[in-house]
This record gives structure tokens, C-alpha cells and sequence, in this order.
């Protein structure tokens, strides 16, 4: 395979192109998908596990597969729910999923014990494959939108989730522009006052 590098205007092409067709989210998303389906699955192959010293015989914990589970929130008397993005905007909670990692037990070589543990939650991004509204059709999120008394704007750069008519004319207005601001920083850029 050979690869060429590319220059500074090809570069700005291939930016443009990639924008055009898939618009600014699109890109996070598809970053973020790729972080959750792959990323973490291989920084936990990475670590392989610890080895943990003890007075009686040293024992290892293995690391296996990683789940993350759907977005949920634990009230305040412990019951746990399923909760959607605009749930957790308008209660004010943080909208996050639990990580679950299987573990090994390995004393002198021999599998001792084998489970899943709760090790941490992870923040979803809206409309990642993670959310349950990237599974909705644009009539069940208007649907939800409207008992909730919010307002769903959906466009090539991203999707909106406002709740009153302030915020969607400013999400209407961030929609029209449609640009991007670059700001370049000269290296060797001189210090004295002109």
C-alpha cells in the first residue's frame, strides 16, 4: 500500500469534501461510535490486568470483555431507570451509561473466579449508536419533544434539543451560518509592540 502525503490545499479539500457531506456532529459522532464499539475495548486489551501482591500466594486480575450498558439514572432511594437525553437535561442529571468489566481471577495459574463488575460510568453522547434516540424515528422524538414541551431540530450538521422558543433561534441561528473559524498562530511571531 502506497501513501502519499498530502499538501496544505489538498488537505483543505479533503476537509471540505468531509463536511459537506457529513457536517460537523456527524464527524463527533462517528469519533465517539468508533470510541465505544472499538477504543475501549483496546485500552482494556492493552492493560491485560494487575497482578496483586498478597502475604498468602500473589494472585492476578485479568481483564476481559468490556459492556457498556443503556443509559440509566439511580434515584435518590436506589432504584435505577432508564433515562433519555432530554430527561436528564431538564432534571439536571448527568446522562451516562455504566461500564461493566468482566474480571479474572488467577491464583497460581488457575482460573479462581470469573465476574462483572461495575467499574464506572460513561457520559453518552446524544444520538451516538449508545443513545436510545439514535433507535427513534424522527415521529417518536417529535412525539417525546411535545410531552416534554421542547423543541427537536433536526439538520445535517447535528441535532437540537431545545426547550424554549430563546434557545431555538439561537440553534437557528448557529443552523444558517454553517461555519467553521479557524484562527492561525504564527510561529515565530515578534513580540515588540508595533
Amino acid at each position: 500500500m502506497v501513501t502519499k502525503q498530502l499538501s496544505g490545499v489538498d488537505s483543505w479539500m479533503v476537509l471540505e469534501d468531509i463536511l459537506k457531506k457529513e457536517g460537523i456532529a456527524r464527524q463527533h459522532l462517528n469519533s465517539y461510535n468508533e470510541f465505544i464499539e472499538r477504543g475501549i475495548q483496546n485500552i482494556i486489551d492493552e492493560m491485560r490486568g494487575i497482578e496483586v501482591e498478597s502475604l498468602g500466594n500473589p494472585y492476578k486480575v485479568k481483564f476481559g470483555k468490556i459492556r457498556l450498558g443503556s443509559a440509566r439514572v439511580v434515584e435518590i432511594d436506589g432504584s435505577v431507570s432508564t433515562v433519555l437525553p432530554l430527561e436528564s437535561r431538564l432534571r439536571t442529571l448527568a446522562y451516562h451509561a455504566p461500564i461493566h468489566l468482566e474480571m479474572i481471577v488467577e491464583e497460581s495459574g488457575v482460573i479462581r473466579e470469573t465476574q462483572s463488575q461495575h467499574v464506572g460510568d460513561l457520559p453518552v453522547m446524544v444520538r451516538s449508536d449508545l443513545c436510545v434516540t439514535s433507535r427513534m424515528t424522527k415521529e417518536q422524538l417529535t412525539e417525546i419533544c411535545t410531552q416534554l414541551r421542547c423543541i427537536w431540530i433536526a439538520h445535517k450538521n447535528g441535532e437540537w434539543i431545545v426547550e424554549n422558543e430563546e434557545k431555538l433561534l439561537d440553534a437557528i441561528k448557529a443552523i444558517e451560518q454553517e461555519r467553521i473559524e479557524l484562527f492561525l498562530m504564527q510561529k515565530n511571531a515578534s513580540k515588540e509592540a508595533p
